[in-house]
């Protein structure tokens, strides 16, 4: 049996790091383009957001378009960004109630006058 060489040893030990970084990107990719593939199908879709269907089939009108009808299907990417966008907007809404409720709203001041 031949002895291999420290050389010989570092350069498989390279090429197999280099070949486990490449799995390990190749894994990444495909999870991320099955992430925007992914679709909910109505009642998928209505335990993500907490509502019923009957509720969806209602409101059909401010989600996302869908992209079936037959059977009812949304992109999920589509769905996480209107949820991001309902949540911005509460928050902004939030925000404008507490100034509107603040005890100084609407009061005007007479200092300098």
């Amino acid at each position: 049996m031949s002895k291999v060489d420290q050389a010989t040893l570092k350069m498989l030990s390279d090429v197999v790091a280099t070949m486990a970084q490449m799995v390990e990107a190749m894994a990444t990719t495909q999870n991320e383009e099955k992430q925007e593939k992914a679709v909910l199908k109505i009642g998928e879709l209505a335990v993500y957001i907490g509502r019923k269907e009957k509720w969806i089939r209602d409101h059909r009108d401010i989600l996302p378009p869908v992209i079936s009808k037959k059977p009812l299907v949304w992109i999920k990417k589509d769905i996480d960004e209107w949820l991001e966008t309902q949540r911005i907007e509460k928050e902004k809404n939030t925000k404008i109630n507490a100034k509107i409720d603040s005890p100084t709203f609407g009061k005007v001041s007479m200092k300098g006058a």
